[in-house]
């Protein structure tokens, strides 16, 4: 995990929207990456499931 937290270190000046499935694993990344000084992160709160469930749109490429 440090190995990723180092290189995610580029990242830390943009702005990241994190989410997973549950909600879960993307709060807990989101508090990682706010202790390694990311400043402007997003967290989907409940996850992609609960975003589907509401009928809100996705976008695959």
């Amino acid at each position: 995990m440090k190995i990723l937290m180092s290189s995610l270190g580029l990242l830390a000046s943009l702005f990241l929207a994190l989410y997973c499935h549950s909600g879960r694993r993307s709060a807990t990344a989101t508090q990682m990456m706010q202790k390694a000084k990311f400043s402007d992160l997003f967290n989907l709160q409940n996850g992609l499931h609960s975003w589907l469930a509401s009928g809100l749109p996705v976008t695959t490429s």
